[in-house]
C-alpha cells in the first residue's frame, strides 16, 4: 500500500470529511483546472509538484471525466469509507506499507499501522512525497518485488 490510511477513526472526522468531500466535488465540476491547481499547491504534493514530469502527469490528470471524479469523491471518498483501524491488528497476511519520508502527514499514519500491525513492513523512501511511484518509480518496483519474492 502507498501513502495509505486506514480511514479516520471517528465518526465527527469522517462527517466533516464528508462535508468537505461534497465542497471540494463542487469545485471539481466547476473548474477541474482549477481544482487541480489547488489540490497540488495542498503541502502534500510539494514535491511532486517540482517533479520534471509534474507538467505531464497534470496533463494525463486532466484527461479524467470531472463529473466522474466528483461523484466518486462524493460517494467513495474518505468520509463515507469505514474506518479500519480496530481490523489491523488481525492481520495475518504480510502488508507492505510504502511512504515517503517528505509525506509527513502518512508518514505518521503508517507508522502507527505499524505499531498496531505485527504482519506490516514499512518501507520510508528518502526524498519522496505522497506519489512514491511517480516520483521513484525504479525504487517503488523494487520495493514491490523484494516483498513480492520474500513473501509469497
Amino acid at each position: 500500500l502507498e501513502s495509505a490510511s486506514p480511514g479516520l477513526a471517528t465518526k465527527p472526522e469522517r462527517d466533516r470529511r464528508i462535508v468537505r468531500d461534497l465542497q471540494l466535488s463542487q469545485q471539481l465540476e466547476r473548474d477541474f483546472s482549477s481544482f487541480l491547481a489547488s489540490w497540488y499547491a495542498n503541502p502534500l504534493f510539494a514535491s511532486f509538484k517540482v517533479h520534471p514530469h509534474y507538467q505531464q502527469a497534470v496533463a494525463r490528470r486532466l484527461q479524467n471525466n470531472p463529473a466522474r471524479l466528483a461523484k466518486s469523491l462524493r460517494n467513495i471518498g474518505l468520509g463515507n469509507q469505514p474506518s479500519l483501524w480496530a481490523l489491523l491488528v488481525g492481520i495475518e497476511t504480510p502488508l507492505l506499507l510504502i511512504v515517503g519520508s517528505l509525506d509527513r502527514k502518512f508518514l505518521a499514519i503508517n507508522q502507527a499501522i505499524l505499531d498496531v500491525s505485527s504482519q506490516t513492513c514499512l518501507n520510508i523512501v528518502k526524498n519522496s512525497g505522497h506519489n512514491v511511484h511517480f516520483e521513484h518509480p525504479a525504487r517503488f518496483s523494487q520495493l514491490v518485488k523484494n516483498f513480492v519474492a520474500n513473501c509469497y
